[in-house]
C-alpha cells in the first residue's frame, strides 16, 4: 500500500473540485483505492490524499502529464507538494 499526499493553492475552490472531479477516471488508470480532499479553512490550500496499491502505481499516476495539465485547468496555484509514504 503506498499513500500519496499532495498539498497546493488553488485559485477557486469551487472550480478546482470540478476538474478534480472529472479526473476519476484517470485517478481510476492508475489504481487508485481511495481519495480524500481537506481543506484549510482559512484559504483555497489542499491536501488531498489518494491510497494506491502500491507505490510504483503512485509515482505512475504523480507522473502522468494528465495530472498535471489536470492541475493547470483546475487552477493550482504555485508548484504543489507531493510526498509518498509507504506503510511502516
Amino acid at each position: 500500500m503506498a499513500t500519496l499526499v499532495i498539498r497546493h493553492g488553488v485559485a477557486n475552490y469551487d472550480s478546482w473540485r470540478t476538474t478534480y472531479d472529472d479526473a476519476e477516471t484517470l485517478r481510476t488508470k492508475h489504481g487508485c483505492t481511495q481519495d480524500r480532499v481537506l481543506r484549510d479553512p482559512n484559504d483555497d490550500e489542499l491536501l488531498v490524499v489518494h491510497e494506491f496499491p502500491d507505490l510504483d502505481a503512485a509515482r505512475a499516476f504523480a507522473d502522468d502529464p494528465e495530472l498535471a495539465q489536470a492541475m493547470q485547468t483546475a487552477g493550482v496555484t504555485g508548484p504543489p507538494r507531493i510526498e509518498f509514504y509507504t506503510d511502516a
